[in-house]
């Protein structure tokens, strides 16, 4: 048999590629803990913070507060004021415009709910080994809260923005039925955590 050739460059390439999705998916773990723990919440609501004080605000251990503030700053998620103070002193901030991406969940940018997806699957990987092995399958219960939380708020910037006011507006017979009086019953079935009934819910435009 004729030994097969290696492109190096395409083998150099792939590496890098998975190389630079492994350091994304670290990236997005971070934002998991930020977001579960409400940490990107404390610095909006209470602005810049040290460590000390964003532990204080989080109710998590002081050190813990430090590591993650530190590798979101070297990720440039935040920014530090001064990097050349000590540790303990220095102060850590989310600019706004990464606010609304990471503790707006109904603007159109909202992206946390991506990392509560990525960990729920990453968690029912040993399952999936032995469903792959026995042709079986994985119930959607075993992606726990992550899962489910993570398909709702995903959708839930278009549902509240775009359903009641763009989507069923636009289907004549639908749209007149859900405006008649008296109101239409409305059955919200496997829809995430109930936002498409919600935005049903709401006053549609006439």
């Amino acid at each position: 048999m004729s030994t097969p050739q290696i492109d190096a460059a395409r083998t150099e390439a792939l590496a890098g590629r998975l190389f630079n999705a492994s350091l994304g998916a670290m990236d997005i773990l971070s934002v998991y803990i930020g977001e579960r723990l409400g940490l990107y919440h404390a610095l909006v609501q209470h602005g810049p913070a040290t460590p000390v004080q964003l532990a204080d605000r989080a109710g998590i251990h002081r050190r813990y507060a430090r590591e993650w503030l530190e590798q979101q700053a070297v990720t440039v998620l935040l920014t530090v004021d001064d990097a050349s103070m000590p540790e303990d002193q220095r102060r850590y901030e989310l600019d706004p415009s990464d606010a609304d991406a990471l503790v707006n969940p109904e603007s159109p940018f909202s992206i946390t709910p991506l990392a509560r997806a990525l960990v729920s699957c990453a968690q029912v990987l040993p399952q999936l080994l032995d469903a792959y092995r026995t042709g079986g399958g994985v119930p959607w219960a075993a992606f726990g809260k992550d899962g489910i939380e993570s398909q709702g708020d995903f959708n839930r910037p278009w549902l509240v923005a775009q359903l009641g006011t763009e989507y069923l507006p636009a289907i004549a017979d639908v749209h007149a039925r859900l405006s008649a009086d008296p109101p239409a019953l409305v059955a919200d079935v496997a829809c995430g955590v109930g936002w498409a009934g919600i935005s049903i819910a709401k006053p549609t435009p006439r």
